[in-house]
């Protein structure tokens, strides 16, 4: 499996490794992260498992209130400031420790679907989304990212 590879070459530096999913509701990224983990574990990797919006407490919390509530609560700008206040709470309590400890990171959701929801949908620049990316979060990008894609009608069907 050429991920494993890869993989053990950014440990063999002592460095973690950082694996994104990416893609619509119900297409999978859950049950894709589940099953790598179990594999990477078997193998003897440390995992770290988390997601977006969310990783830590507060940013659960938050979460909840974004999924369950009003959709129309927020504009787009105003999205973009708070999912990129989480993502700065997750990168520094979550993704750069475990990293930094060596472990693989695998994440359900990152700054490509901020890019998709606030900027494609919300119609928030690209531009104006990836310098606060720049500047808030490091600029940290994934390793990897797989995109998973399904028909949205199915994917709706299945979440």
């Amino acid at each position: 499996m050429e991920i494993l590879l890869q993989i053990k070459r950014n440990l063999n530096s002592k460095k973690g490794f950082f694996i994104s999913f990416e893609g619509g509701e119900g297409v999978g990224k859950s049950t894709q992260i589940d099953l790598l983990k179990k594999k990477l574990t078997s193998k003897k990797f440390n995992v770290v498992s988390t997601r977006e919006p969310g990783g830590t407490k507060e940013a659960e919390q938050l979460r909840k209130f974004l999924v369950t509530g009003d959709k129309n609560a927020w504009d787009p700008y105003s999205e973009s400031l708070i999912f990129n206040a989480i993502r700065r709470e997750h990168v520094n309590k979550i993704i750069l420790p475990a990293i930094k400890n060596g472990s693989v990171v695998l994440c359900d959701r990152f700054i490509d679907s901020t890019i998709v929801y606030q900027g494609l949908v919300g119609e928030v620049s690209k531009k104006d989304l990836l310098e606060l990316h720049r500047k808030y979060c490091y600029n940290l990008y994934p390793d990897i990212t797989f995109f998973l894609d399904l028909s949205p009608q199915k994917g709706l069907n299945r979440a």
